[in-house]
């Protein structure tokens, strides 16, 4: 009796790893058609709700696959907060983060103005209000 009980328990088990384990592969984020657009998007989002006011001083620029996020934080907290959203948006190949605590102090040279933030010249501005 307890060895059927037992033998039960494991057909249990492994039909519940088996059927989590399709469910989670069915889940996968397919990077080939994510453009770099809904990765910027991806990374606002998830600090949006809790972040809003601190983002318009924020801007993620993707391009192929890689993020630069430039602009200023009030915290380190917050800059922390941002840089982790980033590196849990799967297809982000690449993070290069340059957000700095405190107010911006100006765009230095090879910089221009995106909203209230500098940014690279080559980089795209693209601030979400």
């Amino acid at each position: 009796m307890k060895l059927t009980n037992i033998l039960r328990s494991g057909i249990t088990v492994s039909a519940l790893l088996l059927v989590s384990g399709i469910a989670a592969q069915a889940q996968k984020t397919d990077c080939s058609t994510m453009t770099d657009d809904q990765m910027s998007d991806a990374v606002y989002a998830r600090v949006n709700t809790k972040y809003s006011a601190e983002l318009k001083h924020v801007n993620v620029s993707v391009i192929s696959g890689v993020a630069t996020i430039r602009g200023w934080t009030s915290t380190k907290k917050v800059k922390s907060e941002i840089e982790k959203a980033a590196k849990k948006i799967k297809c982000l190949k690449q993070i290069d983060s340059h957000i700095t605590v405190g107010a911006s102090g100006g765009c230095s040279p090879g910089m221009k103005t995106c909203g209230d933030l500098c940014i690279g010249g080559g980089d795209r501005c693209v601030l979400k209000p």
